[in-house]
């Protein structure tokens, strides 16, 4: 079991990324001295929580009318002052997921726990069924329902009343997300990081695979992340992304044609490590030590990348996210930076 909230609420005021400031164009990122480095992070809203080797720590802005924000110098640290409240765990969180009710951690010791932000009440889900090596990737549907898989080669679906379903694979799967066209029937599932399943898991029944061709020639597939759209599934690689259409699905030998693909434009040449947004709104990105891209698959100006130049404080960027309005933020060594890329520069083709 956690313990409970113990440390009363702070503030965390940012600064300005000095280098990253261009005072003719009013461009600049906002920086935040954290006292932990940063295992995960998700947004739910503008509120946004981070994982710790102790904890969470949940982020709610601060009003912009109140004295201590209305003091600050720009308009952007203004909206972007925060309150922060930190739960303490007994051990290391790994990943974490956040919804507008729920709270969602994994722990370095495999166990699950579930909060209620709301009203602060807690409790773990792992049980009999519990992952009996690391745990990968886990998410919450907004009723509650949770799904993991781990390296022991299982995905299980955890219901908000105790019940669980669970489901062996040959490979080690790698991602899991809730199919989130209000269709909370289906998960859709990475195995070894190079095909795509989804499972009914109510039916328990496997509806169909997909297979997607290497992203990098000369290389396996290594798939980064799966988006939904309109009943439509976008593959996201290492340097490209392919989308398929369920009902249209053709292919052989281990093969699945997509419906269409496109390249990101960069991401090869500077390495950069791939941010989302679990809101599925198709905001994705790649934050490089030097410079960074960012992609909206879906909206107006898809198929548009946003560059710019940023210089890091630290080369390791261990996790990122973007809310569903295209504020970004990421962790560079014990630092929090919080940039808005879709708004502020310029869309290169």
């Amino acid at each position: 079991m956690t313990r409970e909230i113990l440390e009363k609420p702070v503030v965390l005021i940012p600064e300005i990324f000095e280098d990253n400031y261009s005072p003719d164009e009013e461009v600049f990122s906002l920086i935040y001295d954290l006292p932990k480095s940063v295992r995960s992070m998700d947004w739910n809203g503008d509120l946004l929580a981070y994982a710790t080797d102790t904890g969470v720590g949940v982020l709610t802005p601060i009003p912009r009318d109140s004295p201590l924000a209305k003091n600050l110098p720009s308009d952007l640290q203004q909206e972007w002052c925060f309150q922060v409240t930190n739960v303490l765990t007994t051990s290391p969180v790994t990943h974490l997921r956040f919804t507008s009710k729920f709270l969602v951690m994994c722990q370095e010791n495999r166990d699950i726990i579930v909060m209620d932000h709301l009203d602060g009440k807690k409790h773990s889900v792992s049980g009999a069924d519990r992952h009996l090596e690391d745990i990968n990737s886990i998410d919450v549907s907004e009723d509650g329902h949770i799904v993991s898989c781990g390296d022991d080669r299982r995905v299980v679906v955890w219901g908000p009343n105790g019940s669980t379903r669970v489901k062996y694979l040959d490979g080690v799967p790698t991602l899991v997300k809730f199919w989130t066209d209000k269709d909370l029937d289906k998960v859709i599932v990475v195995e070894d990081g190079s095909k795509v399943k989804v499972w009914n898991w109510r039916k328990d029944e496997w509806l169909y695979t997909i297979y997607p061709e290497c992203f990098i020639p000369g290389t396996p597939p290594s798939i980064l992340d799966i988006v939904t759209n309109d009943g439509n599934i976008t593959v996201i690689g290492d340097g490209s992304w392919k989308q398929y259409v369920p009902a249209e699905l053709e292919g052989g030998a281990g093969y699945t044609f997509p419906n269409s693909q496109g390249r990101l434009k960069g991401w090869g040449v500077n390495k950069c490590q791939y941010l989302s947004s679990t809101s599925n709104c198709g905001l994705i990105g790649g934050v490089g030590t030097d410079r960074s891209f960012f992609y909206n698959l879906f909206g107006d100006n898809s198929g548009h990348v946003y560059q710019f130049k940023l210089q890091l404080p630290c080369v390791s960027v261990p996790a990122g996210s973007i809310n569903h309005n295209g504020v970004v933020a990421f962790a560079s060594g014990s630092r929090l930076v919080l940039i808005k890329p879709f708004e502020t520069y310029e869309a290169v083709v």
